[in-house]
């Protein structure tokens, strides 16, 4: 109820990411990410009174977290937000509640903007499951980003944040899992050599 009131109190107003960036699969709607939905004006959704209902119930998570300010609206940060189910979290983050995916649209920059690390660091330290992605098999981020959160380091979780994104956006147009396995790897890489340096300290 309080997140339907927070929805309320924000309205899309010319962004239309989600129209653009996610995936849509439905008997009455299918489209590929980052693929305008056929619907797209310049003006907005051409159907908008007549919607489909998979658009009719979507939220980001701009317009659900009421602690979002108007700076992240998707077209503003080049974030989409996205509300992850409990139930798809792994267990260890689930008492927290839901958990939050970042679709980043906006390139490298949007991940180096002002606030972004600090809304990481803050849901990491609160044992919120916390994924980014960009286009590809998104990337939980908590492992990464746990000793950076312990520390207060938020300039250390921006360098984190970066060089991840840069693997996420390595993958993109790789297709099947043979490709895609040296980038898997250079993730677990990177996620071991983060528990070596908090192990040695």
């Amino acid at each position: 109820m309080k997140q339907r009131a927070a929805s309320l109190a924000k309205t899309c107003g010319g962004c239309s990411a989600c129209c653009v960036a996610l995936t849509i699969d439905t008997p009455e709607l299918r489209k590929e990410s980052q693929v305008p939905c056929p619907h797209l004006t310049p003006k907005g959704c051409g159907i908008y009174q007549a919607r489909f209902k998979v658009c009719r119930e979507f939220l980001c998570g701009w317009l659900l977290f009421p602690e979002l300010d108007e700076d992240w609206r998707p077209d503003r940060s080049g974030v989409l937000i996205l509300q992850v189910a409990l139930a798809s979290l792994p267990k260890a983050y689930q008492p927290a509640g839901h958990g939050v995916q970042l679709l980043v649209t906006g390139g490298e920059a949007a991940v180096a903007r002002p606030g972004f690390a600090e809304y990481v660091v803050d849901l990491v330290s609160r044992g919120v499951g916390v994924y980014m992605t960009a286009t590809t098999p998104r990337s939980l981020l908590n492992e990464y980003l746990q000793p950076f959160a312990a520390a207060g380091d938020i300039s250390g979780a921006r360098r984190t944040l970066t060089h991840l994104y840069r693997l996420l956006t390595a993958m993109q147009g790789q297709k099947g899992l043979l490709q895609m396995l040296p980038y898997f790897y250079r993730l677990q890489l990177e996620k071991w050599r983060l528990a070596a340096k908090k192990y040695n300290k």
